[in-house]
């Protein structure tokens, strides 16, 4: 067997050497060894070329654990660069829907920027936190206070949002949003978080959304916004401010063309949440995971459309 010079076979790595400057030498005398032993008839060849293939697959684990980008090809460079973390903002992270996005995403791998009103009483988020305390970070956000908005806004200023998911929302109780029993500062409460917030959300956070990859807004609505759909009548408060929102995405939609924006709304499905009731067809689970299907496959075409959890189009 004939010996190499100027390779390692095993050997000791200081504790500031970096994944990234381990692997391209790994791979280096992975590929020298492969080439001078490899004809051999000794079977020490091989027990070497198994050990470097061994400690080669070690240095991608580390790379996989330390985001950094490194090809495990013969022929390929590697490029030592940080793979940075997709990014999504979501409001009314606390339960329900917004709750179920946030564990999916941080189960994704994603940095997850999860919002909402009261996070000292928020336990179950913060136990999805505590969980995955490299993916998830928990703000405060009170949607229908822009001044928390534009704070939340400076605060997170030098990131880059991939995608922003308007999701928290409210829904009205049935005795005032009834015939001859409306109330009025409930309506103009509902018209705030389910219909203003959203916008200025939006407004308040283009720049780190233009500035991202996917540059994509989500905005949970419901059927019950489509005037199509509407067999039912009643619930005034709530099927307005759903009417609301959808019109004002669709216009957003149009503003932001320019700037190769896509806007698209989502309906989740009659799900069983603290809003939805028991009673709901699909859990949060499902619901979540066909939404994140639709966005998955959304293209830039899509912007400005009403889409069900399932990938049908809602007619508006």
């Amino acid at each position: 067997m004939r010996a190499t010079p100027g390779y390692i076979i095993a050997g000791k790595y200081s504790a500031d050497q970096t994944a990234s400057t381990m692997a391209p030498r790994v791979i280096e005398q992975k590929t020298a060894i492969r080439e001078t032993l490899i004809d051999s008839s000794n079977p020490i060849a091989y027990i070497f070329h198994d050990l470097i293939s061994g400690l080669t697959e070690n240095i991608q684990t580390c790379c996989q654990k330390n985001r950094i980008a490194v090809s495990l090809n013969d022929k390929a460079p590697c490029s030592g660069k940080k793979i940075m973390k997709k990014t999504v903002l979501i409001t009314g992270a606390n339960r329900g829907i917004g709750l179920e996005f946030v564990r999916q995403y941080a189960l994704s791998d994603w940095r997850v920027i999860a919002c909402c009103r009261n996070p000292g009483s928020a336990d179950a988020l913060s136990r999805l936190a505590a969980q995955y305390p490299n993916q998830i970070s928990i703000y405060r956000l009170d949607v229908a206070n822009h001044s928390h908005i534009e704070q939340l806004a400076h605060t997170l200023s030098g990131d880059a949002i991939d995608l922003l998911i308007n999701n928290a929302g409210v829904y009205p109780p049935e005795s005032g949003d009834a015939f001859g029993m409306t109330d009025y500062e409930a309506w103009a409460h509902t018209f705030a978080v389910n219909t203003m917030a959203p916008l200025k959300m939006a407004e308040a956070f283009l720049q780190p959304i233009a500035g991202s990859n996917l540059k994509t807004i989500i905005t949970i609505t419901s059927k019950m916004g489509s005037i199509a759909d509407n067999r039912g009548g009643g619930s005034y408060i709530y099927r307005s401010s759903k009417a609301g929102v959808n019109i004002v995405m669709k216009s957003l939609s149009i503003d932001l063309n320019p700037k190769q924006i896509t806007v698209v709304l989502l309906h989740p499905g009659w799900v069983r949440t603290d809003m939805g009731g028991p009673s709901g067809l699909i859990s949060t689970e499902q619901s979540v995971t066909g939404m994140r299907r639709v966005i998955d496959n959304l293209k830039f075409e899509d912007s400005g459309k009403f889409y069900a959890f399932d990938g049908q189009i809602v007619p508006w």
